[in-house]
């Protein structure tokens, strides 16, 4: 009983709260990232994005994380 409430105060504490607020942020503005990258490769013509294989097109984004990651 008394660990079911210890569970949900640590669940309801603003640490948590405040580490997913963060974690949220993060998404949006990597996704934010990634849009303006997308627009600045096709405005430049650096790479072009929509050239390459949809399958690459799928695992480029995880590749990136896993980049960020290690």
């Amino acid at each position: 009983m008394a660990q079911s409430s210890v569970h949900s105060d640590l669940i309801q504490s603003p640490g948590w709260r405040q580490a997913g607020q963060v974690f949220l942020l993060f998404m949006l503005a990597m996704l934010f990232a990634n849009a303006l990258l997308l627009l600045l490769e096709s405005k430049l013509g650096l790479y072009s994005y929509f050239a390459a294989p949809k399958l690459q097109l799928l695992t480029q984004p995880i590749q990136w994380f896993c980049q960020i990651l290690t």
